[in-house]
């Protein structure tokens, strides 16, 4: 059941974020905002963890924040 889970957050993140995101950026937001309930790590009960929508979206939107005022000095950018 975790699986339908997983997509919808996975949605959510390239949703609110941008379409062009790729594959490892959204599987490293989920794993690095996974709630861990068990001992630490993967285990049988609750393998990876369990999944974050907010705390997701949030690091990815936090991460994308960080590129846009690396690219631009005056954190404006133009799209054409």
């Amino acid at each position: 059941m975790a699986s339908p889970h997983a997509v919808g957050v996975a949605s959510l993140i390239v949703g609110k974020n941008s379409d062009r995101m790729d594959l490892t950026a959204v599987e490293s937001a989920l794993h690095t905002s996974a709630d861990d309930p068990g001992k630490p790590g993967r285990d049988t009960i609750y393998g990876h963890g369990r999944v974050n929508a907010a705390r997701a979206v949030g690091i990815v939107q936090q991460s994308y924040l960080q590129l846009i005022k690396r690219a631009s000095p005056t954190g404006l950018l133009f799209f054409y």
